[in-house]
């Protein structure tokens, strides 16, 4: 009898013990498989400095290979990347600074393959935003995946200036 109490103590605990998940292991609803979120990046929004933003809706801005975030505030918020050219393949992009030119204003003029920069601006009051811009000696990559020509972008943590000696850190995920 001390035997079979033993046994039916021991598969109870196994079983019970086997019904345990990680918290970061959740499965979506559509049974895609589950996949760790990663502490440092937002998994549907940005981060900037100890702010943290949630993507109401992104807009791509086709002329400047631009797909652009933005959170749900009357003013809104945006965490923009900005591409050579839009991406096909899924793939890791070096995340590389960027310093505004009058001559040459929009940042996907500034790239090479493979690189993006990333630009969040803070809305403020009366229309006068705070744009920031990745600085890129962090020497960080960003994960881009394509799905049927959707982009989902996971930016880590990364340093950000608005060149008024400011600098804040920046991550965040951007999905179509």
């Amino acid at each position: 009898m001390k035997k079979q109490r033993l046994l039916a103590v021991f598969f109870s605990i196994l079983l019970f013990a086997s019904c345990s998940k990680d918290k970061t292991d959740t499965k979506p609803a559509d049974n895609t498989p589950a996949t760790p979120t990663t502490p440092d990046i937002p998994a549907d929004g940005w981060k900037l400095g100890s702010t943290t933003y949630k993507q109401m809706m992104t807009v791509r801005q086709e002329e400047q290979f631009l797909v652009n975030a933005l959170d749900a505030t009357s003013n809104p918020n945006t965490f923009a990347v900005s591409f050579k050219a839009y991406p096909t393949a899924s793939g890791k992009y070096k995340v590389v600074g960027f310093t505004p030119d009058p001559d040459n204003p929009y940042p996907y003029m500034h790239l090479n393959d493979g690189e993006i920069i990333v630009v969040p601006t803070t809305a403020n009051s009366g229309g006068n935003n705070t744009t920031y811009y990745s600085i890129g000696t962090d020497n960080k990559e960003a994960t881009v995946t394509v799905t049927g020509g959707k982009f989902k972008i996971e930016i880590p943590e990364i340093l950000v200036t608005s060149g008024n000696n400011d600098t804040l850190k920046a991550s965040g995920t951007i999905k179509e």
